[in-house]
C-alpha cells in the first residue's frame, strides 16, 4: 500500500483540489461500502488511511468490519435523501416499518430522536434537493456538533439500532477525517449514486 498517514500528507500543504477531490473519494467509499457491498469498515481511524497527490485512498487494517443486514440497507436507502417532509406521517411510516421488520418497537422518543437527526444533521450535510454542483464544507465545525448532539438525543432514548451502532462510530470518523482535510464534497451527488 502506498500513500501517507493524514498528519503527513497534511504537512506537505496540499491545495484545497486535491482536499476536495481527497474527501469526495472518502465519502464515495463509505456509501459504496454501506449501500453497495453492504459492509463496512468501522475503524476509519486516521492511522487506517493512507492518502496519496493523486488523490488515492489505500484502506488498511481490517480488524473492525461489520456487515449491514439487508433490511438496514433497504431502510437507509429509503431514508438518505427523503425527499419530503421528515414530520411527515409517510417519514414516521419508514422508520415504523423498519423497526418492525426487524422484530423491535420503535418507541416515541427514539422516533423523535431519528427526526431530529434526520432534520438537524442530515438535511443540512445531504439536502435532498441540492443544487447543481452545490458542495457541503466541511472545515465548519458546526456539522460535528450537530452530530454529536443529535447522535446523543439518540443514544439517550435507546432506540439505536445495535448494528447501527458501528455505523455511527465509522461516520464520526469520516467526518472527523472529512473536517480536518477541510474538504468541499458533492454529498447529496455521492449518496444519490448508490441509491
Amino acid at each position: 500500500m502506498t500513500g501517507r498517514h493524514l498528519e503527513d500528507f497534511l504537512a506537505r500543504r496540499p491545495s484545497q483540489k486535491l482536499r476536495n477531490e481527497l474527501g469526495a473519494h472518502l465519502f464515495e467509499l463509505f456509501y459504496f461500502q454501506v449501500l453497495k457491498i453492504e459492509a463496512l469498515h468501522a475503524d476509519p481511524h486516521w492511522g487506517n488511511y493512507l492518502f496519496t497527490d493523486d488523490a488515492s485512498i489505500s484502506l488498511v487494517d481490517f480488524g473492525c468490519v461489520k456487515y449491514l443486514s439487508p433490511e438496514s440497507v433497504a431502510y437507509l436507502r429509503s431514508v438518505f435523501l427523503y425527499p419530503g417532509e421528515t414530520d411527515s406521517v409517510d417519514f414516521r411510516r419508514l422508520l415504523e416499518k423498519y423497526y418492525d421488520d426487524i422484530g423491535e418497537k420503535l418507541l416515541p422518543g427514539a422516533r423523535r430522536a431519528l427526526i431530529g437527526l434526520a432534520e438537524n444533521f442530515y438535511r443540512k450535510v445531504y439536502p435532498p434537493k441540492p443544487e447543481k454542483n452545490q458542495l457541503f464544507d466541511f472545515s465548519d465545525t458546526t456539522f460535528l456538533r450537530d452530530f454529536l448532539r443529535e447522535s446523543k438525543n439518540l443514544f439517550r432514548t435507546k432506540g439505536v439500532i445495535t448494528e447501527f451502532i458501528f455505523m455511527g462510530r465509522a461516520e464520526m470518523g469520516l467526518y472527523q477525517t472529512l473536517h480536518r482535510l477541510k474538504a468541499r464534497v458533492p454529498t447529496s451527488q455521492i449518496v444519490k449514486k448508490y441509491l
